[in-house]
């Protein structure tokens, strides 16, 4: 056997697969084609697990609209959040023991965070992008994003004075559409009281993410913009809004260190006709849905 193939399968890891699907199951779903993923995992010299986890799937109800859709959906699906946090545990096949977690996120903006969040950077994790009906496996012929490519936007408000509230938003596949916010949060935006963290790209598309070192980029800025909000702003909340690939509100997630956060509300827009509306809220210690209760107390599940 010549010496490059030795090491190329000297360089395998062993890795326990997670996907995030919205739909039915897989091989139904065209684009959780069980072959497809391997090919995926064997491409970055990943040695796949022939089991497959398959987490937050099968909506029944897609309600968007409904007041209490979120509030739901944590009901819903909350033994798939705590089992995915028990499993994370040490002594568990999907804890320190596993070298390399794969996912392969295609679901709604909440759930991508939430779901980020929960895994977060303790091991190491290969987040893959799909490329619509296609595949997702990195495609051999695509050079990354030159540098700054993606870029921090914050002309609009301050981001260096201390602030309450911050809002941030991930616009990679398209520009936000700012008259959808809420009016409070344009208002103060517009007054130049609201900070305002865009992440953007130079020429914003869906296929914007083709390269590890895409994501990376991304990553990088992402990191910045936490930490901005963090030490910089002392914000208790942000409101977060995301128009961008999948594998990046997955990434944006795992940056919001456990315990270590500010409230993150993240918002969810059904179709553009429909304004942006508070989904869920991420704290240090609990997930909530996002949706204001005048008589009835949000339904939380707690994340530690």
């Amino acid at each position: 056997m010549p010496n490059e193939v030795r090491v190329e399968i000297s360089q395998l890891n062993h890795v326990v697969n997670i996907v995030l699907a919205k739909k039915t199951v897989i091989p139904a779903d065209p684009p959780f084609h069980p072959r497809d993923m391997r090919d995926a995992m064997l491409a970055q010299r990943l040695s796949p697990n022939p089991e497959i986890d398959q987490l937050v799937r099968n909506f029944s109800r897609d309600d968007r609209l409904s007041s209490d859709y979120w509030r739901w959906v944590l009901k819903e699906y909350e033994d798939d959040f705590r089992s995915l946090m028990r499993r994370l545990g040490a002594t568990h096949p999907l804890g320190d023991q596993v070298e390399t977690l794969c996912v392969f996120p295609l679901h709604y903006v909440p759930i991508l965070i939430l779901c980020g969040r929960l895994i977060g950077e303790a091991r190491r994790i290969e987040v893959f992008q799909y490329s619509r009906g296609k595949s997702w496996q990195w495609p051999t012929d695509t050079a990354p994003q030159k540098e700054h490519f993606f870029y921090i936007d914050d002309t609009k408000g301050s981001s260096t004075t201390r602030s309450t509230d911050a809002v941030v938003s991930l616009e990679l596949t398209a520009d936000i559409d700012f008259n959808a916010f809420p009016e409070p949060i344009k208002r103060n935006i517009e007054a130049g009281t609201l900070p305002w963290l865009r992440i953007r790209a130079e020429s914003p598309n869906p296929a914007c993410i083709t390269h590890p070192e895409d994501l990376a980029q991304f990553t990088k800025l992402a990191r910045r913009v936490v930490t901005q909000v963090q030490d910089v702003l002392r914000a208790e909340r942000v409101h977060l809004f995301g128009v961008s690939p999948a594998s990046t509100l997955f990434r944006f997630g795992q940056i919001l260190q456990p315990g270590n956060h500010a409230d993150y509300i993240i918002y969810d827009r059904p179709d553009r006709a429909q304004p942006f509306n508070s989904a869920i809220s991420i704290s240090g210690q609990a997930v909530q849905d996002g949706i204001p209760a005048a008589s009835a107390t949000g339904f939380s599940i707690n994340l530690r």
